[in-house]
């Protein structure tokens, strides 16, 4: 929505709006309001753009290409670091920031391989023109041209905000100025002053020999960075790069002392950290491999094909081997990538691709797809006799336990979906935040309740590889230099490599241990992944992580619960029946494949691009279902298959940490609510003081930081936030009290005489 402030450019009037204009925009000469990126930028009036930006993401360059039928694009040095540097030669800076992204990060290739089948199109068609600074250009500009190709009408915007959709927008706490103009003159201004630019100092961002090699490929097989030949595209740009820098070093000066600097560099070491250090070595080699002797002066100059390919062989894969080593876990997951830059209308299969066999080569090859009613309703059936197995051996015929097991199932076949629901909850399902998407979900079960087997059971109804189907929590320990078992620390860097890793597949993790549940740090971790990995990743692909632990040691501050999705199985098999069980699980295990989970992901595909209001359902009373879209398509399988919904099929959200922390209030309620060393009742404040320093002192609480656990399962309502961890006495509101606990106030009037006899509740 367009506001207009005031009918007159002031620079120093007072500004009457309650809210700071952190977007400041002088459009046509007036003050107005914008608050996003989508008014300035009008696809919807304008077809065309011509620009550059001193910074800009990929996504948003997929934005653009997507928005504007004609794309023309300078895309700036987004590193910021040599402008600290002056003491350095700014074309050096420059030149290793460039060498850093495009020859180590391979950022032209990856913008390109990022693009979805129509955006790669307009980019061969030459509707996308994406430029890039020649070597040791630093190119700051920041304007753009907008134009619509059949009236003329076109707009100019120009001023401090690189593009973005935080720099164009009033919702961030980001100060821009900006000024547009409509049909102004200074349109052919820049456009001449653009076209100097390009035509002198800028290269192709996307190397020619990248989309070679696309128009080479099968259209059967996918494209991705896994198919290309990298060494032959970097050979290519090395031979420019050098051509483009020598005729550069007749212009600019200071080019000529930048091969010296290189060299002074590649013999300097310090002490930074280890994978840094390595990184920076990469580019300088890289840079090096652009000089040479020559009248026994060192110059940019061409060396022969053979250095430059074994140099490139040695800096992309010995370096790079090395450095994996270094990070190299005990556990190799399945491979799962989701391709959001294919996903279309119609266009569903393949958007998920896993890692295959071709002519003994490994690669990427399409792995979802759907399947025939046949498959389904084999695979439906085998799922519900896999439920029943359980209902029938379970110590206690328990209906509740069974469903717990069918939502575990539920959210590990929506898994893969959960980074993407978090980039983009905004959008799907207005009003709601990440926090209501858990990447966490934890099984809790007493021993004996098939937790594990449970475990190996989803991996073979998902995963098309031959890695082992879970990590066990002391493998995530593992073994230090002394021989002893890891610390806390391993697994703190095993959860920042595997969380972080663009695959798409859960985390499997077997039997956590109490001490990842209570240590802060861990705890802190667990809640930076939850805010911000799709921040750090960019929207890309992250995995969540499905666990077991003994349900007894699953206590977690109120900050990570939240972050959590607790599913409780507490029900142990029945020893009598534990040979036929396993005769059952084995025989259904031998049966069971992932033609289901690969069905599975084209249809959420096609919910998620048709239909995305079904993805999420929110209401008052029962909270976010964030499987509704899980759920309303395994009832599509029942009625493929002609069967009825079975009576365990979970039909809302659980929220089994909650009922858990109730049953155990309500256990030390029931036991001490008439002893005042506990309990005290104001009942003209209608209000319960818990003196929780005496659980210490029961031998049944008699554990360390027992209060401390009593405490964080009180929902924050129900007790005066003022307290806490700290205080001896925590006062509690008697009627949400009550009301949680979902018990009569056994102190109210109105029930004369019950404090004198033992009361069930």
């Amino acid at each position: 929505m367009t506001t207009e402030v005031q009918e007159t450019f002031g620079l120093f009037e007072d500004d009457v709006q309650q809210l700071p204009d952190f977007l400041h925009v002088i459009h046509n000469g007036k003050v107005r309001r914008y608050d996003n990126y989508e008014e300035i930028f009008d696809s919807e009036k304008y077809d065309e753009i011509i620009g550059t930006s001193y910074s800009v993401g990929y996504k948003m360059i997929n934005k653009i290409i997507s928005h504007f039928s004609y794309v023309d694009f300078i895309v700036g040095i987004s590193d910021q670091s040599y402008h600290q540097k002056l003491h350095d030669n700014i074309h050096y800076e420059v030149l290793r920031h460039q060498t850093k992204e495009k020859y180590i990060q391979q950022s032209g290739v990856t913008v390109f391989t990022e693009m979805n089948h129509k955006q790669k199109k307009k980019v061969l068609e030459g509707r996308a023109n994406l430029k890039y600074p020649k070597p040791g250009v630093p190119i700051h500009c920041k304007f753009y041209l907008l134009r619509n190709s059949v009236n003329g009408s076109n707009r100019v915007i120009f001023g401090s905000a690189n593009l973005s959709v935080q720099a164009f927008s009033n919702n961030i706490s980001q100060f821009e100025d900006i000024i547009i103009l409509d049909d102004h003159e200074y349109y052919e201004h820049y456009l001449k002053r653009y076209e100097y630019i390009k035509d002198n100092f800028t290269t192709d961002l996307i190397p020619p020999s990248v989309i070679r090699q696309y128009q080479e490929q099968e259209e059967s097989q996918p494209f991705s960075g896994k198919s290309i030949d990298i060494l032959k595209v970097m050979k290519e740009e090395v031979k420019k790069d050098v051509s483009d820098i020598q005729t550069l070093q007749t212009q600019m000066k200071e080019i000529i002392g930048v091969p010296e600097m290189i060299q002074d560099k590649l013999n300097y070491s310090d002490k930074e950290e280890h994978e840094a250090l390595n990184i920076r070595k990469n580019v300088t080699e890289m840079m090096s491999l652009m000089t040479g002797m020559e009248n026994k002066k060192l110059r940019f100059k061409n060396n022969t094909e053979r250095t430059v390919e074994n140099k490139l062989t040695k800096i992309f894969y010995t370096n790079t081997d090395k450095q994996d080593d270094d990070k190299e876990l005990k556990h190799h997951r399945p491979f799962l990538n989701r391709w959001d830059n294919r996903l279309e209308i119609n266009h569903y299969n393949g958007v998920f691709t896993g890692i295959g066999d071709k002519d003994n080569v490994q690669m990427e090859v399409p792995f979802n797809f759907f399947i025939s009613d046949e498959e389904i309703i084999k695979s439906i059936r085998l799922i519900d006799q896999m439920m029943n197995s359980y209902l029938d051996h379970l110590r206690v015929r328990n209906l509740t336990a069974v469903s717990r097991i069918y939502e575990i199932l539920l959210y590990a076949f929506t898994s893969p979906f959960l980074s993407y629901l978090h980039a983009n909850i905004e959008e799907i399902q207005p009003g709601l935040n990440n926090r209501e998407i858990p990447i966490f979900c934890i099984i809790g079960g007493a021993p004996g309740s098939g937790k594990t087997y449970l475990l190996k059971w989803i991996n073979k109804l998902t995963s098309a590889d031959k890695t082992p189907p879970y990590v066990s929590y002391g493998a995530m320990k593992g073994i230090n230099s002394e021989g002893k078992e890891g610390t806390i620390a391993a697994i703190k860097k095993y959860l920042n490599v595997e969380m972080r890793q663009k695959n798409a597949y859960p985390l499997l993790v077997d039997e956590i241990e109490e001490k990842f549940f209570t240590e802060k740090s861990i705890e802190n971790l667990l809640v930076h992944l939850s805010n911000e990995l799709h921040l750090e990743l960019e929207g890309k692909p992250f995995p969540v992580l499905i666990g077991t632990t003994n349900s007894s040691t699953y206590k977690m501050d109120q900050r990570a619960t939240s972050r959590f999705y607790y599913l409780k199985v507490d029900i142990p098999f029945d020893e009598k029946k534990r040979v036929a069980s396993s005769k059952t699980y084995k025989d259904i295990f031998r049966q069971t494949d992932n033609q289901l989970f690969r069905d599975f992901l084209s249809r959420y595909l096609k919910m998620l691009k048709e239909t995305p209001y079904r993805i999420i359902e929110s209401t008052d009373n029962k909270g976010t279902d964030f499987l509704y879209a899980a759920r309303e398509i395994f009832k599509e399988y029942y009625r493929i298959a002609g069967l009825s919904l079975p009576i365990y099929f979970p039909q809302s959200i659980a929220n089994d940490y909650s009922m858990t922390s109730r049953e155990h209030w309500r256990d030390l309620f029931r036991n001490y609510y008439r002893n005042t060393d506990y309990f005290i009742y104001d009942a003209s404040r209608d209000e319960l003081t818990f003196l929780k320093n005496a659980l210490y002192s029961g031998n049944m609480y008699n554990q360390q930081g027992i209060s401390v656990y009593y405490l964080e399962m009180l929902p924050s309502y129900v007790y005066k936030q003022s307290q806490g961890e700290q205080s001896y006495l925590i006062t509690i509101y008697g009627k949400e009290f009550f009301r949680w606990l979902e018990i009569p106030n056994p102190y109210s009037k109105g029930l004369k005489g019950f404090l004198n006899k033992k009361v069930k509740f």
